[in-house]
C-alpha cells in the first residue's frame, strides 16, 4: 500500500526538516491536520557521550487508517560547529551541544519526517543520532488523542517561551520532558510504559 500524500507536514514523499513554527503553518493548509491523531510518543535518548534526548511522534492518517507517519521532534542549539563562543562542541548528528561554560544561544526546535517505512526511519535516526535507545512510550487511547494541529500549537508555545538553548535550563531534556508531560496531562487515559 502506498503512503498518503494529502496531509503535508505529516505524510510526505521524503525526508523533510522544518522549524516547529513552519510546521504549524504547513498544517494550517490542510483540514485533515485537525483529524490526524497522535497515537504514540516515544522518548529517546542517545547512548553516546552527549546523551541528547528527542521524541518520536506516531500519527495515524484520519482516512487511510493503515498509514502511520513517525515524526522526529528535536530541540538543539543553532550554533554551527565552526563557531566557539567560549565552549566546547560535541556533534549530535547535525546538531551541536555546548559545554556548560558557553552562554545561551538561539534554540532550534524542529520536526523531521522521513519516508514512511521502518527502514527509512531507522536509517535517518542512525545517521542523525548514531546510537540511541527508546527510553519510554506514551500511548494515547482512541477517545483522547491530540491532533497534529494541537501538537503543533503546543510546540509553538514552547518555542516562544524558550527561544534560547541554555544547557542548565532550556536544553533537550527539558523540551522533550515538557512536551511529554503536557500531552500526558492534557489528554486523559494515556498509558506510559518503559
Amino acid at each position: 500500500m502506498s503512503s498518503p500524500t494529502d496531509l503535508p507536514g505529516v505524510f510526505t514523499q521524503g525526508e523533510t526538516r522544518a522549524p516547529v513554527g513552519d510546521w504549524h503553518s504547513v498544517l494550517m493548509t490542510s483540514e485533515l491536520s485537525s483529524q490526524c491523531d497522535l497515537e504514540r510518543m516515544v522518548f529517546c535518548k542517545c547512548t553516546n557521550n552527549v546523551k541528547h534526548e528527542f521524541l518520536l511522534l506516531h500519527f495515524r492518517h484520519p482516512v487511510q487508517r493503515h498509514a502511520v507517519a513517525v515524526l522526529v521532534l528535536d530541540h538543539t542549539s543553532r550554533v554551527e560547529c565552526t563557531e566557539n563562543n567560549g565552549g566546547l562542541f560535541r556533534s549530535v548528528g547535525r546538531a551541536s551541544v555546548l559545554s556548560p561554560s558557553a552562554s545561551p544561544v538561539p534554540a532550534h526546535d524542529t520536526i523531521s519526517t522521513t519516508f514512511n517505512n521502518p527502514s527509512a526511519l531507522k536509517s535517518y535516526l542512525t545517521q542523525r543520532y548514531r546510537s540511541y535507545r527508546h527510553h519510554c512510550y506514551l500511548d494515547f487511547p482512541a477517545s483522547a488523542r491530540p491532533s497534529a494541529m494541537q501538537v503543533s500549537v503546543l510546540l509553538c508555545v514552547l518555542s516562544k517561551n524558550s527561544p534560547t538553548y541554555r544547557l542548565w535550563q532550556y536544553q533537550c531534556y527539558w523540551y522533550a520532558h515538557t512536551v511529554w508531560e503536557a500531552l500526558k496531562r492534557l489528554f486523559d487515559g494515556c498509558q506510559e510504559t518503559t
